[in-house]
């Protein structure tokens, strides 16, 4: 009987062994998908975009520059907007379901939160307006024709169809 409690303990020791390795292993792929579907979201990395533009438009190298500052300028601004926006919308969540949600304070956040995304489209059309600038008539139409490919270069690879 001795030997029978010894196999029986043995064999829960693999049991759980094996269950504490698969769980590892769950793990540790999951992080890798989480990590690899993180990275995809990222925005294109400047450099990247501004070579697309040269390539496609035939920039100058004054004009890549241009392109470059507009860009950087309205992404500093964007950020800005952006974290704002995410920082009131957690307020609201946050409100939302407490015990003492308060009608008025999740209206006024909401208020903040479509008050930002109409700052974030007034950015993009000064944006436009910026690199309508310092594009030529040729290139702008250029620009028009490869729209929706800069469009599909620019989305997350999961949202690329």
């Amino acid at each position: 009987m001795d030997i029978i409690v010894k196999q029986k303990m043995l064999l829960r020791m693999v049991v759980v062994l094996v269950v504490l390795n698969l769980a590892s292993l769950g793990y540790i792929a999951w992080k890798a998908y989480h990590q690899k579907s993180k990275k995809s979201d990222m925005p294109v990395p400047q450099a990247e975009l501004s070579e697309v533009l040269k390539n496609e438009l035939g920039l100058s190298a004054r004009q890549t520059d241009s392109l470059k500052i507009i860009r950087a300028d309205f992404f500093d601004k964007e950020k800005i907007l952006s974290e704002n926006t995410r920082m009131k919308r957690d307020s609201m969540n946050l409100f939302m379901f407490s015990e003492n949600s308060n009608d008025s304070l999740l209206v006024k956040l909401a208020t903040e939160v479509s008050a930002n995304e109409y700052k974030m489209e007034l950015l993009r059309i000064e944006q436009a307006a910026q690199l309508r600038n310092i594009f030529t008539d040729l290139q702008l139409k250029k620009l028009n024709g490869v729209i929706k490919e800069i469009r599909d270069y620019l989305k997350p690879a999961t949202d690329k169809k």
